[in-house]
Parts: C-alpha cells; structure tokens; sequence
C-alpha cells in the first residue's frame, strides 16, 4: 500500500484536490489536520496536531506509516500540489529501483539535484525520519540528507508538480525562516 501524508490546515479546497488524486491512484491518505478547520474537512486517516512545526507535522504521519504492515511507499505531500498523472509511476521506479527517497524537480532549482520537498516519497524500509529541531524550513534538505546516507535520493529530471503557494509563508516565519537556516547549516554542511 501506498501512504501519503498530507499536513493542512486551511485550504479545503486545495486539499480535495490532492485527496481526488490520492483516491484515484489507490493511495491512502494520511491528514495531519492543523486547525480545527482541517479536522472538519480531513478525509481518511486524521492525525490531529496544531503545532507550527511541519518536521513534526510529517514525523506523525511518516511513524503511522512505517508501522503499517501493507506499506511500500510513503509520500509527503503538501496540500498545495497538483500532481501530474505520471508522477507516481515516476517516483514508484525510483522507490522499487531501491532508493531512500525520491521527488520531481524543485520548482525554482536549476541544477535539478534538489529535493522537491512538497511532493517526495521515501522508501519505508529506511524508516528516514525528519528532524523535528528544524521547524519551517530546510526539512525537506535535511531528510535529503538522511537519504543520501543510505541508499540515495532521486530527483527524476523533467518530473515536475505545481506548487500553488511556493514561498507564500517566508513573510511570515521570517524570523524562524533564518533559525531553520542557521541549525540546518550547523548541523547539515
């Protein structure tokens, strides 16, 4: 089975439209509603947490997953994407060609060797956690990392998702923004 973990909290809509293509590929879905807001209109398995910490956020998702005997495959996914209808076969190879992790191409990075940290997968069998001392940023490259060390990660070239609302919360975490920066830099270079 196929896991996705999905954090929201207040974009019911955008949200659907994940959940639709969870639902059309055969992908359970993992919510981690946010707000109450999201608990109301979650679908599937809702783990709720209203902690700004998005490393915690996938970190309740992913531990769920990995303790599930049926699971292969475990996405993160923000509530904001829009999947192409190639992309999980995609990132199924890259994941069954024995990968830790695997993701498109991040929006914005033209040396296409960077983590697409809101729409990845990783292998279960790594059990490749998030560290939770990064609260808003960088996560996605630290869990990069993690995967390097093991068996790899795959940025598949010419795979790519929308992401609706890329960058739209650094005005507003700026200040944890740069706390994310200095750890990850610390700790990850």
């Amino acid at each position: 089975m196929i896991y996705a973990v999905i954090p929201t909290g207040n974009r019911p809509n955008e949200y659907r439209t994940v959940i639709n293509w969870c639902n059309l590929n055969q992908v359970k879905s993992i919510t981690i509603a946010t707000s109450e807001q999201a608990a109301k209109y979650s679908d599937g398995i809702t783990i709720k947490d209203n902690s700004l910490n998005i490393s915690k956020w996938w970190d309740l998702g992913l531990e769920y997953a990995y303790k599930q005997k049926d699971v292969e495959i475990v996405l993160i996914l923000n509530d904001d994407v829009v999947l192409p209808h190639n992309w999980l076969h995609k990132i199924k190879e890259a994941i069954d060609s024995g990968a830790s992790g695997a993701s498109g191409q991040r929006q914005y990075d033209r040396s296409n060797t960077k983590i697409a940290g809101y729409a990845f997968a990783l292998n279960p069998i790594d059990n490749i956690l998030p560290d939770k001392n990064l609260v808003w940023y960088f996560t996605d490259d630290a869990v990069q990392n993690a995967c390097n060390k093991k068996n790899g990660f795959k940025v598949i070239s010419g795979l790519s998702v929308a992401n609706l609302y890329a960058r739209s919360s650094e005005s507003i975490f700026a200040e944890q923004i740069e706390k994310d920066r200095g750890y990850y830099w610390e700790n990850y270079s």
